[in-house]
């Protein structure tokens, strides 16, 4: 999955975790990407290949006489370099690839072939929880739905599995720090 990123105003993208490595390149200096305290500068052109499941920042620095653009890239293929919590990692990649799929324990423990309990368990075990799960990949999908074309907020929630009577916009702005709207204007350049 590849999305194009432009603005012209400064923005910050909170809390991008994705569940398949992700390669950003800038095409202009000024960029960032903070990741455990620590804030990178994006060179231009130079790609920043960032790991699975690490939560990071972004920083756009777009000016008004000169549009900022970044581009970030899923790196779908590629396999997990870490067995550690290979169950949330799987999970989480199933998640995002279907995220409109009903994702509940008993569903999931019998494609597994254990019981609901004990997927339960196994994910407590791993710090995670099914719910979890769904809610973060369900919200890096509307992240990049959103960031790639132009969407109304009723059909983005059936694509990601996003309950119907129950509000997107209010948690995707809690967890990343910038509106849908926000989004959809960075696909264009209109920040």
């Amino acid at each position: 999955m590849y999305v194009q990123l432009q603005c012209r105003s400064p923005i910050l993208l909170q809390r991008l975790m994705p569940a398949f490595p992700v390669t950003l390149t800038a095409r202009v200096d000024g960029h960032s990407i903070c990741r455990d305290t620590y804030r990178r500068a994006l060179p231009a052109g130079r790609p920043v290949r960032m790991p699975a499941f690490q939560p990071f920042d972004l920083q756009l620095t777009g000016h008004a006489f000169n549009a900022a653009a970044c581009t970030l890239e899923l790196n779908e293929g590629e396999p997990d370099a870490s067995p550690e919590g290979a169950l949330p990692a799987l999970l989480s990649r199933l998640i995002f690839r279907a995220p409109d799929t009903l994702w509940n324990a008993g569903s999931v423990a019998h494609t597994l072939g254990i019981e609901p309990r004990h997927l339960r368990q196994l994910l407590f075990a791993r710090g995670a929880t099914l719910g979890q799960l769904c809610k973060t990949q369900r919200l890096m999908r509307a992240l990049f739905e959103s960031a790639q074309r132009e969407i109304p907020v009723g059909h983005l929630k059936r694509r990601i599995g996003w309950p119907q009577t129950r509000d997107l916009e209010a948690p995707f702005y809690e967890w990343f720090g910038v509106s849908l709207q926000t989004v959809a204007r960075l696909r264009g350049g209109g920040l």
